[in-house]
């Protein structure tokens, strides 16, 4: 028994030994084979990851062409709104050009009756007589009644209004100025440190904001507000031709802050001395000094900020302007930027400079148009110079008037001609006298030659010439009076 059981134990330890070595040959072979499926899958993986790496090599360069062409796009993209903008202000352009140019005259058969004789009968008259030295003032006085007359037709809203206009160097504050008078904030002058204002603007109260272009033909086109806004040197500039050409003038009508000043109408000018880099500007200066002359009063702005006093330049042109028949009043601007003790020994520099300069004025106001504030003045305080131009100042009598200035130096040239020549003629008569009485010589021909010579030189002395040109004139001033009623008796 114990034999079978140790040779069934040798059996079985037998059959362990080689299922043992069977196991581990499998587990060799097993090994070796997860060994060769491990190093493919690692050449499986190299190459995968070799082939990934390519196509994040393609994918970055897509997401790179992408990008590209996303900054084209955004390029192409801005161009395109460049592009909108510009075709949009374009079209604005051809539109306001066109307008003006299309826009018919508003027909006023008193204004063109006026016209008709002043550069017809009155210019034949003109070149016809000689008395008058200061010819070429009468035909600018006849011109500016005019223009006023042309200005009043067209927009009958400055009719009995006092105009009064704001002058000064550009930056110095003058349309901000302007703008202090509306009660519309949304509707404010243009405004900028380089010149801005380039078409004179007029600036009347009234019951709804409107604005109109008046064309040189004598039409009237309305201004949408952001055209309007838009009316600076640079925007004239930009039309390659001087806008002002075409559209000399502006009106904006709007409700004023205060009803004291509803018989005032403002007019907004160029600066007269603009840099030359800002185009057209050189015709600013003669804008400027046209509008500021047919104004009733003067308010002239001065920058503190930048001079401190007035400059030479603004006294030298206030003194080319007729300020004989018109009040100014001096504003020193931006008075916010100064002490009160620098504001005092400005304004009394400014009074001993307009009096070196003989130039009249009703007073000096240290003032800042941001803060709507008066700091200190000379003279007359602002508001109430402001209180004193609120005034109806009928356009006819004053254009009337001013007819009636023109002919009278006519009148009084003639007049001077006449004396003149009655004083010749009598000298002339005792010359002769003189001759008879004396006697020449013993050749009575020669004395009836020289008497003779002093009868013809009476004759050209004759009053009758003179007596036609003094009737031609009062008929010219007759029927030039009769076209200014008529044209505001179709208003």
């Amino acid at each position: 028994m114990s034999d079978y059981k140790d040779s069934r134990l040798n059996v079985l330890d037998q059959l362990a030994k080689k299922q043992s070595s069977y196991f581990c040959f499998r587990r060799k072979s097993l090994y070796q084979q997860t060994e060769v499926c491990i190093a493919e899958l690692d050449d499986r993986i190299d190459k995968c990851a070799t082939e990934l790496l390519g196509v994040q090599q393609d994918l970055d360069t897509v997401k790179a062409s992408e990008a590209r062409l996303e900054a084209d796009l955004k390029e192409r993209q801005g161009e395109v709104d460049a592009l909108s903008l510009e075709n949009a202000e374009l079209t604005s352009k051809s539109q306001l050009v066109s307008s003006l140019l299309s826009a018919k005259p508003l027909h006023n058969e008193g204004l063109r009756e006026f016209k008709e004789i002043l550069y017809g009968d009155f210019l034949d008259f003109a070149n016809e007589e000689s008395a008058l030295a200061e010819e070429a003032k009468a035909i600018l006085l006849l011109q500016d009644i005019e223009q006023r007359m042309e200005e009043v037709a067209l927009h009958p809203g400055l009719y009995k209004k006092n105009v009064v206009a704001i002058g000064g160097g550009f930056s110095s504050g003058k349309s901000t100025f302007a703008s202090g008078f509306f009660e519309n904030l949304e509707l404010q002058l243009p405004i900028g440190i380089e010149p801005v204002t380039a078409i004179p603007t007029y600036i009347i109260p009234d019951s709804e904001s409107h604005i109109f272009g008046f064309s040189r033909s004598g039409g009237r086109v309305p201004i949408d507000v952001q055209m309007y806004k838009k009316m600076s040197h640079d925007y004239v500039k930009s039309f390659s031709f001087n806008l002002r050409d075409i559209m000399p003038s502006m009106v904006v009508g709007t409700p004023f802050i205060d009803e004291k000043f509803k018989h005032i109408a403002l007019v907004d000018t160029p600066g007269y001395n603009p840099a030359e880099s800002e185009g057209y500007t050189d015709k600013d200066k003669a804008v400027a000094s046209k509008h500021l002359k047919t104004a009733n009063a003067l308010i002239w702005v001065v920058g503190v900020d930048s001079y401190g006093t007035i400059p030479r330049s603004d006294l030298m042109f206030l003194e080319s302007l007729d300020l004989s028949e018109k009040e100014l009043y001096v504003v020193a601007n931006k008075a916010d930027l100064k002490a009160q003790s620098e504001l005092d020994e400005i304004l009394d520099g400014m009074q001993e400079m307009l009096e070196d300069y003989d130039v009249p004025f009703k007073g000096i106001s240290a003032y800042s148009v941001i803060n709507q504030t008066e700091y200190s003045f000379r003279g007359m305080p602002l508001g109430e110079f402001l209180a004193s131009q609120n005034k109806s100042v009928p356009s006819r009598t004053k254009l009337t008037e001013q007819l009636t200035v023109v002919f009278q130096m006519y009148l009084d040239a003639f007049e001077d001609v006449v004396k003149n020549e009655s004083f010749m003629n009598k000298q002339l008569h005792s010359l002769g006298l003189d001759i008879l009485s004396l006697g020449l010589d013993e050749d009575e021909s020669e004395e009836e030659k020289v008497l003779e010579r002093i009868e013809q030189l009476k004759k050209s002395f004759a009053n009758s010439e003179m007596a036609r040109l003094v009737e031609t004139a009062k008929a010219l001033k007759i029927r030039m009076n009769s076209s200014i009623v008529n044209m505001f008796g179709e208003l």
